[in-house]
């Protein structure tokens, strides 16, 4: 349990240097692979709107692809 703790902290750390609301370049990314619609679409969008509703009533729910520009909760 600690090894995937320690893990889960590592991961969560990367993924704020990647996809961090605080970082302009993360949002470009994202309006990118939304407009051009790359692979990373589903993984980016759901990363950054699993960490927007972070502390919300929201928390802890699942963020979906729903096709192409299309996400759920």
């Amino acid at each position: 349990a600690k090894l995937c703790d320690k893990l889960a902290t590592t991961l969560g750390e990367l993924a704020e240097e990647l996809i961090g609301p605080s970082h302009p370049a993360a949002i470009e990314r994202v309006n990118e692979a939304l407009t051009q619609g790359t692979a990373e679409e589903g993984p980016l969008v759901c990363s950054l709107l699993k960490k927007e509703l972070e502390g919300s009533r929201f928390d802890g729910h699942f963020v979906a692809r729903d096709g192409k520009g299309k996400y759920r909760l």
